[in-house]
């Protein structure tokens, strides 16, 4: 196998301080890799195939999200229309 880029990232990330941005850049790679390496169960073919991989699984993450804070704030409305009811239940029965 050719060594990609991310595999000169993670033989780059022992050398680099992680503060730096390319530290940084590097460190993160290798845990990308291990992430892409332990779902699948084998190497990336490339360096590509990994930004692939994360980019997909962040969209999920993200409208997964997305969808979660919609549903909650569904029920936050629903919440506030139910104390409403009940506020002009009490009016009708006070009046």
């Amino acid at each position: 196998m050719i060594k990609s880029k991310s595999e000169q990232s993670v033989d780059t990330a022992t050398k680099l301080d992680i503060n730096s941005k390319e530290g940084w850049n590097a460190f993160a790679m290798e845990g990308n890799i291990k992430t892409f390496t332990k779902e699948f169960g084998r190497e990336p073919d490339s360096f590509e195939e990994v930004l692939t991989y994360i980019t997909e699984t962040i969209a999920r993450v993200v409208a997964a999200d997305k969808a979660s804070n919609q549903e909650e704030a569904n029920q936050t409305s629903n919440v506030v229309t139910h104390e409403e009811e009940i506020q002009n239940v009490c009016r009708v029965h006070n009046n």
